[in-house]
């Protein structure tokens, strides 16, 4: 019997040992491939916002040119107006062709006199209809700089009748393009280069030494990738090329390009393939080291009944060590079964049950794996199923060996269960169960991040952006107020346009809150206080069906916030209530002091002491989809024309950037809970109180409330 044990026990450890190593060399590569494809992604993403960025602000310079062409065709004097106009034109490369395709003015004097007629950008323009303002994007081409591609951008001229007088355009180069951010190195045989959409040609910018320039890549794999997908990330070679390499793409709106970038994934993955061999080498060693125990056992097991004493000793030695093995495994967290060749089950922990859905009572040596399959079906473990079809499904899977490997599955209570199956010599398997819930949702907390993150970053240069154009509108409007002045029949149209601007101007301020670039004002508040002051302007925004009732802590310790960024956010707050609850309700107002551990997952904080404020209501509530989107710029679920859906966004952003955060709670059916998490305030000399609100502010507002309404509601 001993003869036989040993073998056994043997080999359950080599396959326990080998199954382990091999485990963990494939996440630690999974993980590491996942961080390559990670920050190939942002370098794509990078790459494309700053190529969307140049063709927006290129296009925009066209369109400013061309408005200034048409009102003086005979006077416009292309060196005075770059020098009078905003600093999107400066340095640009801006030539003005007349209908014959000869170039008549440019910030380049090279470029005078050159016939431009037989350019691809020049005859789009010239075939467009009359009145057709569309900018026209010429194909990619080398620049003036050596090794450089660039696009021409160009706009229609026209006479007054509508017919053709030239063109305006501008090259966009892609010098933005070559470097990469934050460190990332693309190593020898890293590559970023262009793609054009239409015809499948790859122009490289950087590395790409065996790449010819223009090459076609029709009929590849990568050029498969990038026209049936807006982003992603493909692998493989490119033709007329053997380096394998890792490119993650994507397309540039409203352009035919595609930004690529790409590495040598060998190279990249270099140090995670040195700690996986040193992986193996540990497995080869304990194998070693446990082959060698087993064959001296099995030598002592052979030695006949003059070393009878000595053998008994050995037995006892092996017994513990059995013990101990099977101690380890009844201890272990996660769900052990093994079944032999005949799919019957010969072992398993105490956590097989629990993580299974397989009644304990039922479990015995020998049960069928079709009895086991059966029982989690009844117990609703892949939900509701035709318990014998899922059965038959499975066990047909099973046989054919189609359930080897590692597998993710939800549980009926929400636990996300990893399954990783490895077939025993011989027949047979062995299953491990693992509760990885935790770690599920910190990769789909790390995925909003990221993405947050990004929507962040794009939303601030816009905003920018936006802000610049503001400018120019508001200040040409002044200067027209002053020539025509406050009389003329102009006047009440500049009014409108200022009111505009104004507008686009409060958008910006919610942009930048979001993005956490707006100027904030933090000192130390009294919740309790501001509340108080606003409890009348907040019956009045919520109207009278609906109950509002606050429950202040006593105690409540000061927060660092800028108190009228605060006052924002619970109007905020509290308009989204109101718009949940359409037949009346109650809104609840808590605020509380609250000292977060390591372990706390809602808000994405760090550990600390905090002062929270929420608000309840039990409104519609919100499913998980919208969960997901609630703080994404422009995301409303309200009809059009009601909200601009920045509101949350902006609560997003006013907590984030006071050092803070927000945690949503909702029940679609049953209402919401918004906790804003705000830093707790130190008392410091040095630092001002909250500056305190103007005498009959509050009242003014709770009787007038519809100014501080359209505030809040503008988001």
């Amino acid at each position: 019997m001993t003869a036989f044990l040993i073998p056994l026990a043997t080999l359950l450890l080599l396959v326990c040992t080998w199954a382990g190593t091999y485990d963990a060399v494939r996440a630690h590569r999974q993980e590491a491939e996942s961080h390559l494809t990670a920050e190939l992604t942002g370098q794509a993403l990078s790459l494309e916002t700053r190529l969307q960025h140049e063709l927006m602000v290129t296009s925009e310079t066209l369109r400013m040119l061309a408005s200034a062409i048409q009102a003086d065709p005979a006077g416009f004097d292309l060196h005075a107006w770059q020098h009078e106009t905003t600093d999107m034109a400066a340095g640009r490369a801006i030539l003005i062709a007349n209908a014959a395709g000869v170039v008549r003015a440019s910030t380049r004097p090279g470029l005078l006199g050159l016939d431009v007629a037989s350019q691809d950008y020049f005859r789009a323009a010239r075939g467009r209809e009359a009145h057709d303002a569309r900018v026209v994007t010429g194909a990619l081409r080398r620049g003036a700089v050596p090794w450089q591609w660039e696009l021409t951008l160009a706009r229609r001229l026209e006479h007054p009748d509508g017919s053709f007088a030239g063109v305006i355009a501008a090259p966009v180069d892609t010098a933005s393009l070559t470097e990469t951010d934050h460190g990332f190195d693309l190593g020898a045989n890293g590559v970023i280069a262009l793609e054009s959409t239409d015809d499948a040609r790859l122009h490289p910018l950087v590395g790409g030494a065996d790449l010819a320039d223009d090459s076609s890549i029709a009929g590849s794999g990568l050029a498969a990738a990038i026209g049936a997908a807006h982003e992603g990330v493909w692998t493989g070679s490119l033709p007329d090329e053997g380096i394998q390499r890792t490119v993650a793409f994507r397309h540039v709106p409203g352009s035919n390009l595609a930004v690529l970038a790409g590495v040598d994934p060998v190279e990249a993955m270099r140090s995670a393939a040195a700690r996986d061999d040193q992986a193996w080498q540990i497995a080869a060693a304990a194998s070693l080291i446990l082959l060698g125990t087993a064959a001296s056992l099995l030598w002592l097991n052979a030695r006949n009944d003059r070393r009878a004493a000595a053998l008994e000793h050995d037995q006892a030695v092996l017994t513990a060590r059995m013990r101990q093995l099977e101690a380890a495994l009844a201890g272990m967290g996660d769900g052990i079964m093994m079944v032999d060749a005949e799919l019957r089950l010969v072992e398993w922990n105490a956590s097989f049950p629990d993580l299974t859905g397989v009644p304990r009572d039922i479990l015995h040596v020998g049960m069928s794996m079709e009895e086991m399959v059966r029982a989690q079906a009844v117990a609703g473990e892949f939900g509701t199923v035709d318990v014998e079809a899922e059965v038959k499904r499975r066990m047909a899977s099973i046989r054919t060996g189609g359930s080897t490997g590692m597998i993710q599955r939800p549980r009926p209570d929400g636990r996300v269960l990893e399954l990783r199956r490895n077939p025993l010599p011989g027949g047979g398997f062995v299953t491990l169960y693992t509760d990885v819930s935790m770690r599920h949702a910190m990769e789909q907390r790390l995925h909003q991040s990221e993405k947050m993150a990004a929507v962040g970053r794009l939303t601030a240069g816009v905003a920018h952006d936006f802000n610049n154009l503001l400018a120019t509108i508001v200040g040409s409007a002044e200067l027209i107020e002053r020539q025509v002045g406050r009389d003329s029949a102009l006047a009440r149209r500049l009014e409108l346009i200022m009111q505009a601007a104004g507008r686009g101007s409060d958008l910006v301020r919610q942009l930048l809150a979001f993005a956490r670039q707006q100027p904030l004002e933090p000192v130390l508040v009294n919740l309790n206080q501001i509340l108080e002051g606003m409890a009348a302007l907040l019956r009045a925004t919520v109207g009278s069906r609906i109950r509002v009732e606050t429950k202040l802590a006593n105690g409540l310790w000061q927060a660092l916030v800028d108190p009228v960024q605060i006052e924002h956010v619970v109007l905020n707050l509290a308009i989204n209530a109101r718009d949940a609850m359409a037949d009346g309700g109650s809104l609840t107002v808590v605020t509380a002091n609250i000292l977060l551990g390591e372990q706390h997952s809602g808000a994405d904080l760090a550990p600390g002491e905090y002062v929270t404020v929420a608000l309840t209501d039990i409104g519609t509530g919100m499913t998980d989809d919208v969960l997901r989107k609630v703080f994404e710029p422009f995301f409303t679920t309200k009809g059009p024309g009601r909200e601009s859906g920045l509101g949350l966004s902006q609560v997003y952003g006013v907590a984030s950037q006071s050092g803070g955060g927000v945690e949503i709670v909702s029940q679609y059916g049953q209402g919401t809970t918004v906790t804003v998490f705000l830093p707790r305030g130190k008392a410091d000399a040095s630092r001002p109180p909250a500056r305190p609100r103007r005498i009959g502010q509050v009242e003014a507002e709770a009787q007038h409330p519809s100014a501080a309404r359209r505030r809040a509601e503008a988001g």
